[in-house]
């Protein structure tokens, strides 16, 4: 019994693809998030500095906090 587990091939062994399958879907995982991220690539915002110079002016009419001066030390 013991000479017929050793002489099987290791293609045979259970464990021995329970180990393999973890890297293995790691891998493919990998590579579909690559894809999906070349595919559908997430937009640039250009205009972004323009946006937060409105944003910080639309603020101000409004009547945001005036800027304190940090206090100096005694």
């Amino acid at each position: 019994m013991k000479n017929d587990r050793a002489r099987r091939p290791w293609w045979k062994f259970g464990l021995l693809w329970m180990v393999i399958a973890g890297p293995a879907l790691m891998v493919m995982i990998s590579f579909t998030l690559a894809y999906l991220a070349i595919a559908f690539p997430d937009p640039v915002e250009d205009s972004y500095y323009h946006q937060g110079v409105e944003t910080h002016r639309d603020g101000a009419a409004i009547g945001a906090v005036p800027k304190v001066p940090m206090a100096t030390k005694p």
